[in-house]
Parts: C-alpha cells; sequence; structure tokens
C-alpha cells in the first residue's frame, strides 16, 4: 500500500500518515491545514488531494492498522466525531486525529 504511489501528492500524504503514525501515543494527528497549504493549486486539484486522503485513510483502516474513529478539529476550533472521512470534511478540518489498533 506505502510501496507505490501514483503521484507527488499521494506519495507526500502517505509519508506524512507514516510519520504520524510512527509517534510513540495510540492519539495520531494529522495537519490536514498545514499539508494543503504547502501547495499553490487549484480547487479542483485540492478536492483530488483531499479525496487521496480519504482513500488513504480507508486503506489504514482496511488493513486495520487504524480505527474507524476520528476526532476533527475544524478550521473555526469546532469538534466533530465521526467513524467515515470523506473530501468535504477533511476540506473543514485543520486536524485530524486518528487511533491506532494494538
Amino acid at each position: 500500500m506505502f510501496l507505490t504511489y501514483t503521484n507527488v501528492y499521494d506519495l507526500q500524504i502517505k509519508l506524512k500518515l507514516v510519520e504520524a503514525i510512527v509517534t510513540v501515543p495510540l492519539e495520531k494527528v494529522f495537519y490536514v491545514e498545514v499539508f494543503l497549504q504547502r501547495f499553490n493549486l487549484s480547487t479542483s486539484k485540492k478536492t483530488t488531494i483531499k479525496k487521496n486522503i480519504v482513500e488513504i485513510f480507508s486503506q489504514l483502516q482496511v488493513v486495520g492498522i487504524i480505527k474507524n474513529h476520528y476526532r476533527l478539529i475544524k478550521k473555526s476550533e469546532q469538534v466533530k466525531q465521526v467513524n467515515a472521512l470523506t473530501h468535504l470534511l477533511v476540506g473543514q478540518a485543520s486536524r485530524i486525529y486518528f487511533y491506532e489498533n494494538i
């Protein structure tokens, strides 16, 4: 799953998620807003990247690395608990907290 990538954005998403997963606490964080600000892209390209983020999180769930429980901190600092991600939720989030299966 992480050995291949379709484009540079896919690779960077996977690298950031690996970086988050290897941290010691069971609660992990992916800084969506910081990640997306690195790129000067069109709205449609950002939507594609958000869909890639959702797909990679979904793959991590399927293989049992992470739980299907997320805590999103929206850009307004509002907290939302969800069991599945969508690209719209990813776009609203500044951070996504996720949990490792042990």
